[in-house]
């Protein structure tokens, strides 16, 4: 069975009520609805378009089978995000913005990994256009690295991966095998 989410992203100006019909499309689920006030910043705008459209959980990809749930890292624009498991290793660092984010984001990536460069080549890009933000007039350029794929993939059980403090939030290195879910700072 199909199913059909709507997003809606609308101006407190708009009117009160949206009516939205789905016919033929199987179940509607209602997923989020984002409500922003005319005078939103961009860099709040991409936020709040982004956690509707793209903080679905999924799968750690290279670490383990858990749940990675989204997490906003910063502030400002690019809109930076990631994916991680409940022990913190990063899976995927995206950045959301209206202009081409690859070099932001590489030199994010990098300054997190304690200065190791990634290379260009390992950052992929994307554009989601307004039909599939279910917002009109806003199109986002995206931005990603995904760990241990392509250069930085790795077999070596004491590999250096990049993780996510439990507590404050920031980035660390640590081998991915090392116990624990806390940045030194906070252990």
């Amino acid at each position: 069975m199909s199913t059909f989410f709507a997003t809606l992203l609308y101006n407190e100006s708009s009117c009160d009520e949206d009516i939205v019909t789905a016919l033929g499309w199987g179940i509607f689920n209602w997923r989020t609805i984002v409500k922003r006030p005319a005078s939103a910043s961009l860099a709040v705008e991409t936020k709040s378009v982004v956690e509707a459209s793209f903080s679905q959980p999924q799968k750690c990809y290279g670490h383990c089978d858990q749940t990675a749930t989204m997490r906003f890292l910063g502030s400002g624009e690019p809109t930076v995000a990631c994916y991680a498991c409940p022990a913190g290793y990063v899976s995927q660092v995206m950045a959301y913005g209206t202009r081409d984010s690859r070099k932001p984001l590489q030199v994010f990536v990098t300054k997190a990994l304690g200065g190791q460069p990634i290379k260009e080549e390992e950052i992929r890009t994307a554009t989601r256009h307004p039909w599939d933000l279910g917002v009109s007039g806003f199109e986002l350029k995206v931005a990603y690295w995904t760990q241990n794929y392509r250069g930085s993939k790795s077999d070596d059980p004491n590999r250096q991966a990049l993780f996510i403090c439990s507590e404050c939030g920031s980035t660390y290195v640590k081998p991915v095998t090392a116990p624990g879910t806390k940045c030194a700072n906070c252990q």
